[in-house]
């Protein structure tokens, strides 16, 4: 689903809106969660299982973070770590497909 397509904009967003503002504040950053994997999963529905993950790994990181006194440190591991699985599974292809042109080779294996 694209954020600009009409079943976005005239069901799922409202939808998701009204959800939203009728839940107890307590409850919403729970939904918005879950309706993000939902969204998520609505594209691809492999890499859910990433996300969910990293959305657990960070989670954990971050309360450890609020508590540790190394905090500077924590923080740059944490951004090394959510950049590099962005690097990952958005980027790869389009690197691997520029080394090639670079070198004259396939790494990508299409």
């Amino acid at each position: 689903m694209l954020f600009a397509s009409s079943f976005f904009l005239t069901i799922f967003l409202p939808i998701v809106l009204l959800l939203y503002w009728i839940a107890p504040s307590s409850y919403r950053n729970s939904l918005l969660l879950i309706i993000s994997l939902a969204f998520y999963a609505w594209g691809e529905p492999i890499f859910v299982f990433v996300l969910f993950g990293m959305t657990l790994v960070n989670f954990g990181l971050v309360r450890y973070m609020d508590q540790s006194e190394h905090r500077k440190k924590w923080l740059v591991f944490y951004l090394i770590l959510n950049i590099g699985f962005l690097v990952l599974f958005k980027y790869t292809t389009f690197i691997l497909t520029n080394l090639g042109w670079v070198f004259g080779e396939n790494f990508t294996h299409k």
